[in-house]
């Protein structure tokens, strides 16, 4: 089933804002969790520029739940590609988040308990580079997974010649970080497009890409 879109793009009707972003990707998370029963360690966050403001939010939402029957809890990880430190601070660096900004990442960072590997490349001439550097250190140390930062690659590019790279590192993230606690990683059955990520829905035993 198709999951609800980012609200700027025109196949969604509703009004584009920080907080129905939001509301869409509690209501992605919302069905993975109790229509499909899939265990919140088990459910990998992967954001992509605007992307990653619901992601960050989302992964610093369920690291201030507390896991009763070992469901609930943090995400299992979070995968964030070209993601900003908020909004205004694309265009100027604030140095603080002011009134009226959006997406603050650089504010929910310190709160994720999940693992979280940044992928960003240098040449991004849209949201620039050091936005992942500083998240980075932003995070807590333990949550500070291995980044990817690849020379030459943009904003909306993945070259060919480093598209192996790409996955493997990604691939690695999840042998690390996920598939201890969630078991072996078989790979997605389907696709599920939704909130400017994809989903991978699979057994319960295997991670769910968000």
């Amino acid at each position: 089933m198709p999951l609800p879109n980012i609200r700027p793009l025109p196949t969604f009707s509703g009004d584009p804002s920080e907080n129905h972003c939001y509301a869409d990707i509690d209501a992605a998370y919302d069905y993975l969790r109790n229509d499909l029963g899939v265990p919140a360690r088990n459910i990998v966050l992967y954001g992509r520029s605007l992307g990653s403001g619901p992601s960050c939010y989302l992964a610093s939402k369920t690291a201030q739940l507390k896991s009763v029957d070992d469901s609930d809890g943090p995400v299992g990880g979070v995968i964030l590609h070209a993601p900003f430190l908020s909004v205004y601070r694309v265009v100027v660096d604030t140095g603080c988040t002011v009134y009226g900004d959006k997406f603050p990442n650089v504010d929910f960072a310190p709160m994720i308990k999940s693992p979280v590997i940044l992928v960003h490349g240098r040449s991004d001439q849209i949201v620039p580079f050091h936005h992942s550097e500083r998240l980075y250190n932003a995070l807590p140390p333990q949550c500070q997974a291995k980044p990817l930062f690849i020379d030459g690659m943009g904003h909306n590019n993945v070259h060919a010649e480093v598209r192996p790279m790409f996955v493997d590192r990604l691939s690695e993230f999840l042998a690390t970080h996920i598939q201890p606690a969630g078991g072996s990683y078989g790979g997605p059955r389907r696709h599920l497009k939704g909130m400017g990520h994809g989903i991978n829905q699979s057994s319960t035993a295997r991670p769910q890409i968000a």
